[in-house]
């Protein structure tokens, strides 16, 4: 399903799928065997691994080896929303209707046999009082429980009335997917980076695979800071496949950062992000003009015909727009020769400082500049003062 998501469904991708469903297919069938009186994924012949959890032996929580394991069902039920998205964008929507109802199914029996209606907690096998964070997002992610009930769940796991097993690097991956899901990304998601500031204070260059054997052996599990940085941090994921369309929301709250840069590609090129808060207040809005015309109304001085803005930066009464040639740089020769810009650098960064510290500053140091007179080209000159916030006029002294 990732695949899709970051690479997109024309044919190449969607016949590539295409050739795996029937694997996708006997893999999921596979687990009818264990299935148990409960409806739930029982003890199968293989390792049942979880995660590293504390005291869970071989990282299979404690009772996993007699009775169903709840995270192992609520998988399953993901895994069966996952497989009918990939039909739907195969065209096989019958297959796509009877994996989500295998996955509702699934779901129901979990909500019978492993929810604690006195701790308010998803167990984690039917039968033990023992709970973790593992049992919580799977429910999320499953679409066992959703919306705010979602942000309660998480709410309770972390809220310490009673003890829950925490997820380890294998996990937390996963722990913020189910984090962001119930609107609880901005509360708990730092505290989730625990284990990697240890690797940092550690002076691990690699990912570690736990956090009890510290060595650093590069392992694949444990690289959840890069996803989250680039789809989290500078907030950038795809809408629909491929990203055909694309959210940028940062989490400029999230992590007590101050700024943050970056690039992301795609499929159609890069996407570079950068944010900045001063004194604390930075609010960022993404409006897409074509379908929200209203919101050009009150910009009178910018020119909105002009496809070259991309952005407004405002504060208070004082806005500014940002256009393409503020942003980048282009061979000036081949525009000349062919007509159209061939962009070779940004300035995207150094454009989104000075227009704030143009927008935000409100007592400007004004120069005028006389003209009229056979004056020199000050260009240059102008071009740095108006990068640090002066306020740049000319004055011809034929008109004024």
């Amino acid at each position: 399903r990732d695949y899709l998501r970051y690479t997109g469904t024309d044919k190449e991708n969607l016949d590539r799928i295409r050739s795996l469903t029937g694997i996708m297919d006997r893999a999921l069938e596979g687990f009818n065997p264990y299935m148990t009186e409960q409806g739930l994924i029982g003890v199968t012949p293989y390792w049942h691994f979880v995660d590293w959890g504390p005291g869970w032996h071989v990282g299979v929580p404690n009772g996993g080896f007699t009775e169903p394991i709840t995270v192992t069902s609520l998988m399953f039920a993901a895994a069966c929303k996952a497989a009918a998205e990939l039909c739907d964008a195969l065209g096989r929507p019958g297959l796509a209707s009877d994996y989500r109802a295998r996955a509702e199914i699934m779901i129901e029996n979990v909500k019978k046999t492993c929810y604690d209606t006195e701790v308010q907690l998803f167990r984690n096998t039917p039968n033990t009082k023992e709970y973790s964070q593992h049992t919580t997002l799977w429910a999320i992610l499953s679409g066992a429980v959703t919306g705010e009930e979602a942000g309660a769940l998480m709410d309770r796991t972390f809220d310490g009335h009673v003890p829950v097993a925490v997820c380890s690097f294998s996990m937390n991956h996963y722990m913020f997917r189910a984090l962001e899901c119930g609107n609880r990304y901005d509360q708990y998601a730092k505290r989730q980076l625990q284990g990697w500031e240890t690797m940092l204070d550690l002076h691990c260059t690699t990912w570690c695979e736990n956090p009890d054997s510290p060595r650093s052996e590069c392992h694949g599990w444990s690289s959840a800071p890069i996803y989250e940085f680039s789809a989290m941090v500078l907030g950038v994921c795809p809408i629909e496949d491929g990203y055909k369309s694309v959210r940028i929301q940062p989490r400029v709250h999230a992590y007590d950062l101050t700024w943050a840069k970056g690039t992301i590609p795609t499929p159609h090129g890069i996407i570079t992000v950068a944010w900045e808060k001063t004194d604390g207040k930075l609010t960022l809005e993404y409006v897409d003009v074509t379908t929200n015309p209203s919101f050009t109304g009150k910009y009178t001085n910018i020119d909105w015909k002009s496809s070259d803005v991309l952005a407004v930066i405002e504060s208070g009464d004082q806005y500014q727009a940002l256009t393409l040639d503020d942003c980048f740089t282009y061979d000036a020769d081949y525009y000349q020769m062919y007509g159209y810009r061939q962009y070779t650098s940004t300035t995207i960064e150094q454009a989104v400082v000075t227009g704030i510290l143009n927008v935000a500053t409100e007592d400007k140091v004004v120069v005028d500049f006389l003209t009229g007179i056979g004056e020199a080209d000050f260009t240059s000159l102008k071009s740095i003062l108006t990068n640090n916030a002066y306020q740049v006029n000319e004055v011809s002294l034929l008109t004024s």
